[in-house]
């Protein structure tokens, strides 16, 4: 079950999971029953751009449907470009991952993550295949 509303919970388990103080964040939640599976954050950059960040504890929270709103909320409601994120050069698996859903390497950010390099990525809304 998807869920839309701005829970504080969710903020919570976000900002938990990534190690990281969110301020400004828009949430979308991935539930099963009360359990959260994901929660994928959005903080807008600039009206042209927003950063989305997920986080998850569950194998079980991406699906074909789950990416259509995810990808939908930010280009079709707020009417952004492009969407921005930026993922540790140590998380192989999100690197993968975040590549096999459309987004394209755009640069390192340096010490980006505690001293570790991150990897910026981006999708424009014409490249974004769960529209």
């Amino acid at each position: 079950m998807l869920d839309l509303k701005q829970d504080k919970r969710y903020l919570k388990y976000l900002s938990e999971g990534l190690n990281e103080t969110l301020a400004k964040t828009t949430t979308i939640a991935n539930l099963d029953g009360d359990k959260i599976l994901c929660v994928v954050g959005y903080n807008l950059k600039s009206f042209k751009d927003i950063n989305m960040s997920i986080y998850s504890t569950s194998k079980r929270w991406c699906g074909k449907y789950f990416l259509n709103v995810v990808f939908k909320f930010p280009f079709e409601q707020l009417k952004v470009e492009r969407i921005s994120a930026t993922v540790s050069v140590k998380n192989y698996n999100t690197l993968d991952f975040v590549e096999r859903i459309g987004f394209k390497q755009e640069g390192i950010k340096r010490e980006f993550f505690f001293g570790v390099d991150g990897v910026s990525f981006g999708m424009l809304k014409g490249e974004c295949k769960w529209l």
